[in-house]
């Protein structure tokens, strides 16, 4: 069996590609080839990075009804028989039943890992970090998020959570919780 030349072209041109595409996972060769990747075709995988990614985030809001003063501890303690009970953010209907070859709640569950570890980052890096953090992109992403789905004209709170592991029982912890916001006003 005789192979046309585009035949052969083609193979050779995948054949490189995918040898390039190994040795990028090599981080000095992945330095030096990057500097040429100008159209990002060499895939870089971390699946086992040094710091691999452990936990899961959730965005988890609260809501309450009342104009929400907190500048004093009495008033917290007035507040808290007016705040509903936590509950996760939602993204039923991002659902999809081919998951395997179609799971677009899997880029928004990939989009709040990122926006937690930018936090994270961000705190690490600069110690003032929490009195800008309320007017950085990230937040007003999740604040319009929640926006979407809190009840209207109420005002709400949200909180990132970490969790670990596969386990029912797994622990949650707080991450970050954010100012009190208002929803859309109807």
């Amino acid at each position: 069996m005789e192979l046309s030349t585009f035949k052969v072209f083609a193979i050779m041109v995948f054949s490189v590609w995918f040898l390039m595409s190994i040795l990028y996972q090599v981080n000095w060769i992945s330095s030096w080839i990057g500097r040429y990747d100008y159209l990002s075709l060499l895939p870089k995988w971390t699946f086992f990075a040094p710091n691999p990614g452990t936990y899961d985030h959730h965005i988890i809001y609260r809501e309450c009804g009342a104009n929400v003063d907190t500048s004093s501890p009495d008033k917290w303690l007035n507040l808290s028989s007016r705040l509903s009970p936590w509950q996760e953010l939602s993204y039923a209907d991002l659902e999809s039943g081919i998951p395997f070859l179609w799971n677009p709640k899997r880029r928004m569950t990939k989009a709040i890992s990122d926006i937690a570890n930018s936090f994270a980052a961000a705190s690490l890096r600069h110690s003032a970090f929490s009195q800008y953090m309320p007017f950085t992109l990230e937040y007003f992403l999740i604040t319009h998020l929640v926006q979407q789905k809190a009840t209207p004209n109420t005002q709400f709170q949200w909180a990132i959570v970490r969790s670990h592991g596969f386990s029912e029982n797994r622990q949650s912890h707080p991450f970050l919780v954010s100012k009190f916001h208002l929803s859309n006003v109807t």
